[in-house]
């Protein structure tokens, strides 16, 4: 590999202008002895051993690890590589994160070298890891604004937004031409009604209990203070084109070297009955009560609906842009929500439940060389015009998650993870 040197412990990559790999900035406060007080450093780093960056539009907080060759460290670097270091992770100076470092291991091995292995969380992780306040108390008045200020001042969130817009446009290191779905209502409108912290619930996961109420979901922006409340958006044009043309006049635009498409009917219901527990003990006592189909299921569902005739249904969303699977079977579940107390509510649950698993029904997972797909780094919650000839998949697919790395032998790549436009649902 051009640039490559070789060292103690293995191969390091090297400063190499034309390379779209990672690069960490940490910022650390040290005390050297003989010094006059905490010192404040920043350094950035783009030789590694090897590194990983995981992102997935499910998990509340990014998580990364990178590997580096103990003897191109020194002193300095050591007091700088500490858990609490905040560390920036960027991709051609594009801002893709921005956490603290958790843990720090040096291994070492006869005839091998040693290695220093830096690992951590984005920004958010903190409140993930911390209690709520078990004497918190809400009006039945207070507002999901309110209520999402009194939760996340602490953990250095300053500014709630509704649109991803201006955090992809960071991500993606440009501006983008076609503007994202339209803003959702203000966080003001909603209203969180009176809700107690469970015993030992995260500030994160408390959160995240009451947005879910109200079909939203909360992820972090890269620049370390704004928290997005939102939904997913299917409703933009693609960012990005993957490519598996079989075609030999058209082999120079591919850029798919593996790839993993699952269909799958396995724990896909053709129909869900939500009801909330607050209105009754058992599903045909309750007051508050939803029905939803599985798009992905096509199944005579006849006789489960003639039970309950007075059940209201909702839409799943947007249609899924793929056939349905055919069952001889009708497949009900019944699920009990005990935070649902409206039926706007106990809706959105249905919808969301009946999203986790239909999400699973087609799942692709591309790798590319790389971070980048025409100089523009890979983010979620974008989407993707594929042409994969080899498995038969020709439409929009919406990012839900990625993967960065770089391992010697390989260089670096993405592993880009998709599921059909309108799947997920809050």
């Amino acid at each position: 590999m051009a640039g490559t040197v070789v060292t103690g412990a293995g191969k390091s990559f090297s400063d190499n202008p034309e390379d779209d790999s990672l690069t960490i900035t940490v910022s650390a406060t040290t005390s050297s002895q003989g010094a006059s007080g905490p010192t404040s450093v920043v350094k950035a780093y783009r030789r590694f051993l090897a590194y990983h960056f995981a992102q997935d539009f499910l998990t509340p907080s990014d998580q990364w690890a990178f590997a580096f060759d103990t003897d191109e460290l020194n002193d300095d670097d050591f007091a700088i590589l500490q858990p609490g270091s905040r560390v920036d992770v960027t991709i051609q100076d594009y801002p893709q994160t921005v956490g603290y470092i958790d843990d720090v291991t040096m291994a070492s091995a006869r005839g091998s070298g040693s290695v220093v292995h830096v690992s951590g969380r984005d920004w958010l992780a903190p409140s993930i890891d911390s209690h709520i306040n078990p004497q918190l108390k809400l009006s039945s008045s207070q507002t999901l604004d309110q209520t999402l200020q009194a939760v996340f001042t602490p953990f250095g969130v300053t500014v709630f937004a509704t649109d991803n817009a201006a955090n992809l446009n960071a991500i993606q290191g440009q501006k983008r031409g076609v503007k994202t779905s339209k803003k959702g209502k203000p966080l003001k409108s909603f209203v969180t009604h009176q809700l107690k912290p469970y015993p030992q619930e995260g500030a994160y996961g408390f959160a995240s209990r009451i947005t879910q109420r109200f079909g939203l979901w909360l992820w972090p922006a890269v620049d370390g203070e704004t928290l997005i409340v939102g939904t997913p958006d299917y409703d933009q044009d693609p960012s990005y084109q993957l490519r598996h043309l079989l075609n030999p006049q058209e082999q120079d635009l591919n850029n798919i070297i593996e790839s993993h498409v699952v269909r799958s009917r396995k724990d896909q219901p053709s129909v869900m009955y939500c009801y909330a527990v607050a209105g009754g003990a058992e599903f045909p006592k309750a007051q508050v009560r939803a029905g939803i189909t599985n798009p992905m299921v096509l199944a005579d569902n006849t006789a489960i609906f003639a039970a309950y005739p007075q059940v209201k249904f909702t839409a799943f969303g947007d249609a899924i842009p793929i056939a349905p699977f055919i069952d001889p079977n009708a497949r009900p579940m019944y699920s009990a929500d005990p935070e649902s107390h409206t039926l706007e509510q106990i809706q959105a649950y249905a919808r969301r439940q009946m999203s986790l698993l239909c999400r699973k029904a087609f799942t692709a997972n591309y790798t590319i060389e790389g971070h980048t797909i025409n100089g523009v780094p890979v983010a979620i919650n974008t989407m993707v015009d594929v042409m994969d000839k080899r498995n038969k998949v020709e439409q929009p697919l919406w990012i839900i998650g990625r993967r960065f790395s770089k391992a010697p032998g390989e260089g670096t790549r993405t592993q880009i993870e998709c599921i059909l436009p309108g799947a997920l649902q809050f």
